[in-house]
């Protein structure tokens, strides 16, 4: 059974170990990466590794976790620090999470083909977080537009910017500039919570 790292020692090695890990998929891909080499990197014994991982899939499971929250954290400052109305917003998160995506989707692919689970969406705590915040500032708007279950409407809009968002970043921007593909997913979101949008200038 893996220990759960409470002790600062402990999680000092545990985030060596998915240093290590991130490192060696990044620099030489999934063909490598494996719990002796990820040992090695991160100067633990194998043992020690297997005292918190049950294998290389939960390492990866591990890593997109982890970098699953480091967005999420990005995400929720800028939704502090964001003034305006919904479409200001919108225009916002998206531009912020395409930029995500363009960092990090090489990553995210070689974790998700590594990893023994499926694909998780708005399931992790920073994701809930993003959700919650989303809620409450569209509470009044669902509201007033008889949207729905607030909630609800707050998970889908989520979802439509994140997984849209992934796919224009997979599949669109050889063929399309990266502003149009933004515009396109603001307004796919925008459409769905029935705000209207000004026509731009010229």
């Amino acid at each position: 059974m893996v220990r759960v790292a409470k002790q600062a020692r402990a999680q000092r090695t545990v985030a060596e170990i998915l240093a290590a890990a991130r490192n060696l998929l990044l620099e030489e891909g999934p063909s490598a990466f494996n719990t002796n080499r990820i040992a090695k990197d991160a100067g633990v014994s194998v043992g020690t590794l297997y005292e918190y991982f049950e294998d290389k899939q939960s390492i990866a499971q591990a890593l997109t976790d982890e970098l699953a929250a480091e967005e999420g954290r990005l995400v929720l400052d800028r939704l502090g620090n964001i003034q305006g109305g919904l479409a200001q917003i919108a225009e916002t998160v998206v531009a912020l999470v395409f930029q995500l995506y363009r960092k990090n989707l090489s990553l995210y692919r070689m974790l998700w083909a590594l990893t023994a689970e499926p694909r998780r969406s708005n399931r992790r705590p920073a994701e809930q977080a993003i959700i919650e915040r989303a809620a409450a500032y569209l509470a009044p708007h669902i509201q007033k537009k008889q949207l729905g279950d607030v909630r609800l409407v707050a998970t889908t809009a989520f979802n439509l910017v994140e997984g849209l968002c992934a796919r224009m970043v997979e599949e669109c921007l050889d063929d399309f500039a990266e502003a149009d593909c933004r515009e396109q997913v603001v307004a796919a979101v925008l459409g769905y919570l029935r705000v209207p949008r000004r026509k731009s200038r010229g």
